[in-house]
Protein backbone atom coordinates (compact mmCIF):
# COMPACT_ATOMS: atom_id res chain seq x y z
CA UNK A 1 0.00 0.00 0.00
CA UNK A 2 2.94 2.34 0.48
CA UNK A 3 3.71 2.30 -3.22
CA UNK A 4 1.02 4.77 -4.31
CA UNK A 5 -0.22 6.48 -1.16
CA UNK A 6 3.01 7.35 0.62
CA UNK A 7 2.78 4.93 3.52
CA UNK A 8 5.32 4.53 6.29
CA UNK A 9 7.29 1.83 4.52
CA UNK A 10 9.13 4.08 2.11
CA UNK A 11 12.63 2.81 1.63
CA UNK A 12 14.41 5.75 0.11
CA UNK A 13 13.51 8.92 -1.68
CA UNK A 14 15.61 10.00 -4.58
CA UNK A 15 15.46 13.70 -5.13
CA UNK A 16 17.11 15.54 -7.92
CA UNK A 17 18.91 18.74 -6.99
CA UNK A 18 17.26 21.93 -8.24
CA UNK A 19 19.38 23.77 -10.74
CA UNK A 20 19.70 27.54 -10.79
CA UNK A 21 18.70 27.61 -14.52
CA UNK A 22 15.35 25.95 -13.73
CA UNK A 23 14.51 28.65 -11.20
CA UNK A 24 15.38 31.45 -13.60
CA UNK A 25 13.23 29.91 -16.38
CA UNK A 26 10.24 29.59 -14.09
CA UNK A 27 10.52 33.19 -12.90
CA UNK A 28 11.08 34.63 -16.39
CA UNK A 29 7.90 33.17 -17.85
CA UNK A 30 4.90 35.41 -17.35
CA UNK A 31 1.40 35.49 -18.69
CA UNK A 32 -0.94 38.36 -19.44
CA UNK A 33 -2.57 37.97 -16.04
CA UNK A 34 0.80 38.42 -14.31
CA UNK A 35 1.19 41.79 -16.00
CA UNK A 36 -2.04 43.11 -14.51
CA UNK A 37 -1.60 44.66 -11.11
CA UNK A 38 -2.78 42.48 -8.26
CA UNK A 39 -4.24 44.29 -5.28
CA UNK A 40 -2.65 43.86 -1.87
CA UNK A 41 -4.42 41.26 0.29
CA UNK A 42 -5.34 43.68 3.11
CA UNK A 43 -8.16 45.53 1.33
CA UNK A 44 -11.73 46.06 2.35
CA UNK A 45 -14.52 44.49 0.38
CA UNK A 46 -15.27 47.70 -1.54
CA UNK A 47 -11.60 48.31 -2.31
CA UNK A 48 -11.23 44.70 -3.53
CA UNK A 49 -14.26 45.11 -5.79
CA UNK A 50 -12.87 48.37 -7.16
CA UNK A 51 -9.49 46.73 -7.85
CA UNK A 52 -11.17 43.79 -9.59
CA UNK A 53 -13.19 46.19 -11.70
CA UNK A 54 -10.04 48.08 -12.73
CA UNK A 55 -8.33 44.80 -13.68
CA UNK A 56 -11.33 43.76 -15.76
CA UNK A 57 -11.44 47.16 -17.43
CA UNK A 58 -7.72 46.92 -18.29
CA UNK A 59 -8.22 43.47 -19.82
CA UNK A 60 -11.14 44.69 -21.92
CA UNK A 61 -9.20 47.72 -23.12
CA UNK A 62 -6.28 45.48 -24.15
CA UNK A 63 -8.62 43.20 -26.10
CA UNK A 64 -10.29 46.20 -27.76
CA UNK A 65 -6.92 47.64 -28.82
CA UNK A 66 -5.87 44.29 -30.24
CA UNK A 67 -9.17 43.94 -32.13
CA UNK A 68 -8.91 47.51 -33.47
CA UNK A 69 -5.35 46.96 -34.67
CA UNK A 70 -6.22 43.76 -36.51
CA UNK A 71 -9.35 45.38 -37.95
CA UNK A 72 -7.37 48.37 -39.25
CA UNK A 73 -4.78 46.15 -40.89
CA UNK A 74 -7.52 44.21 -42.68
CA UNK A 75 -9.45 47.24 -43.90
CA UNK A 76 -6.68 49.59 -44.96
CA UNK A 77 -5.44 47.18 -47.60
CA UNK A 78 -1.83 47.24 -46.49
CA UNK A 79 -1.74 43.50 -45.78
CA UNK A 80 -3.73 42.34 -48.79
CA UNK A 81 -2.27 41.67 -52.21
CA UNK A 82 -3.47 43.55 -55.25
CA UNK A 83 -6.94 42.48 -56.32
CA UNK A 84 -7.19 40.77 -59.68
CA UNK A 85 -10.04 41.71 -62.00
CA UNK A 86 -9.36 38.99 -64.56
CA UNK A 87 -12.20 36.63 -65.53
CA UNK A 88 -10.37 33.80 -63.77
CA UNK A 89 -10.92 35.53 -60.43
CA UNK A 90 -14.68 34.98 -60.78
CA UNK A 91 -14.33 31.26 -60.17
CA UNK A 92 -13.24 29.82 -56.81
CA UNK A 93 -9.99 27.94 -56.35
CA UNK A 94 -11.19 25.81 -53.43
CA UNK A 95 -13.92 23.26 -53.12
CA UNK A 96 -15.54 21.63 -50.10
CA UNK A 97 -15.82 17.87 -50.48
CA UNK A 98 -18.20 17.70 -47.55
CA UNK A 99 -20.54 20.19 -49.19
CA UNK A 100 -20.38 18.24 -52.46
CA UNK A 101 -21.21 15.01 -50.62
CA UNK A 102 -24.10 16.64 -48.75
CA UNK A 103 -25.48 17.98 -52.02
CA UNK A 104 -25.31 14.57 -53.70
CA UNK A 105 -26.84 12.81 -50.70
CA UNK A 106 -29.67 15.36 -50.50
CA UNK A 107 -30.33 14.97 -54.21
CA UNK A 108 -31.04 11.28 -53.71
CA UNK A 109 -33.19 11.80 -50.63
CA UNK A 110 -36.97 11.90 -50.74
CA UNK A 111 -37.08 15.65 -50.00
CA UNK A 112 -34.57 16.44 -52.73
CA UNK A 113 -36.46 14.44 -55.32
CA UNK A 114 -39.74 16.07 -54.28
CA UNK A 115 -38.20 19.54 -54.76
CA UNK A 116 -36.99 18.57 -58.22
CA UNK A 117 -40.37 17.16 -59.15
CA UNK A 118 -42.06 20.38 -58.00
CA UNK A 119 -39.56 22.76 -59.61
CA UNK A 120 -38.68 20.99 -62.84
CA UNK A 121 -41.54 18.54 -63.37
CA UNK A 122 -39.35 15.43 -63.29
CA UNK A 123 -37.21 13.31 -60.98
CA UNK A 124 -33.59 14.39 -61.12
CA UNK A 125 -30.64 12.19 -61.98
CA UNK A 126 -28.04 12.78 -59.23
CA UNK A 127 -25.03 11.47 -61.15
CA UNK A 128 -23.80 15.03 -61.74
CA UNK A 129 -23.71 15.69 -57.99
CA UNK A 130 -21.82 12.47 -57.36
CA UNK A 131 -19.36 13.27 -60.14
CA UNK A 132 -18.72 16.65 -58.52
CA UNK A 133 -18.02 14.91 -55.20
CA UNK A 134 -15.60 12.44 -56.81
CA UNK A 135 -13.92 15.29 -58.69
CA UNK A 136 -13.32 17.00 -55.36
CA UNK A 137 -11.86 13.78 -53.92
CA UNK A 138 -9.52 13.46 -56.92
CA UNK A 139 -8.21 17.00 -56.49
CA UNK A 140 -7.27 16.38 -52.85
CA UNK A 141 -4.01 14.67 -53.87
CA UNK A 142 -2.92 17.39 -56.32
CA UNK A 143 -0.44 20.19 -55.52
CA UNK A 144 -2.06 23.51 -54.54
CA UNK A 145 -1.39 25.33 -57.85
CA UNK A 146 -2.68 22.49 -60.01
CA UNK A 147 -5.60 21.89 -57.66
CA UNK A 148 -6.69 25.54 -57.88
CA UNK A 149 -6.48 25.53 -61.67
CA UNK A 150 -8.46 22.28 -61.90
CA UNK A 151 -11.21 23.60 -59.62
CA UNK A 152 -11.45 26.90 -61.53
CA UNK A 153 -11.78 25.02 -64.81
CA UNK A 154 -14.44 22.76 -63.27
CA UNK A 155 -16.51 25.74 -62.14
CA UNK A 156 -16.02 27.47 -65.50
CA UNK A 157 -17.44 24.42 -67.33
CA UNK A 158 -20.36 24.23 -64.89
CA UNK A 159 -21.20 27.91 -65.43
CA UNK A 160 -21.27 27.48 -69.21
CA UNK A 161 -23.45 24.38 -68.93
CA UNK A 162 -26.02 25.99 -66.64
CA UNK A 163 -26.37 29.13 -68.71
CA UNK A 164 -27.37 27.00 -71.70
CA UNK A 165 -29.41 24.30 -69.89
CA UNK A 166 -33.06 24.19 -68.78
CA UNK A 167 -34.39 26.22 -65.88
CA UNK A 168 -37.52 26.35 -63.73
CA UNK A 169 -38.94 28.98 -66.07
CA UNK A 170 -39.43 26.21 -68.65
CA UNK A 171 -42.14 24.62 -66.45
CA UNK A 172 -44.03 27.64 -65.12
CA UNK A 173 -45.58 30.29 -67.29
CA UNK A 174 -44.86 33.91 -66.39
CA UNK A 175 -48.01 35.92 -65.63
CA UNK A 176 -48.63 39.00 -67.67
CA UNK A 177 -51.09 40.51 -65.16
CA UNK A 178 -51.40 40.06 -61.37
CA UNK A 179 -54.06 37.89 -59.76
CA UNK A 180 -56.94 39.93 -58.41
CA UNK A 181 -58.62 39.15 -55.09
CA UNK A 182 -56.40 36.15 -54.46
CA UNK A 183 -57.17 36.14 -50.73
CA UNK A 184 -60.68 37.57 -50.78
CA UNK A 185 -62.46 34.34 -49.84
CA UNK A 186 -62.73 33.28 -46.20
CA UNK A 187 -61.00 29.86 -45.86
CA UNK A 188 -63.29 28.90 -42.96
CA UNK A 189 -66.41 29.44 -45.13
CA UNK A 190 -65.26 26.95 -47.78
CA UNK A 191 -66.99 23.53 -47.71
Amino acid sequence: MGLFWGGSNRTAEVSEPIRKDDLQESTNTSTDKDLIEKPPPNLTRDEQAEADFKNLFQELEAEARQYTNTRKSKTDGSDSATTSISPDSLFPTTMSCRQAFDSAFYCQSMGGQFNNLYRYGEVRNCSENWSQFWFCMRTKSQPMEKKGAMIQEHYRQRAVKYKVGPSSEDIWEVRSEPVENAFALDPDALP
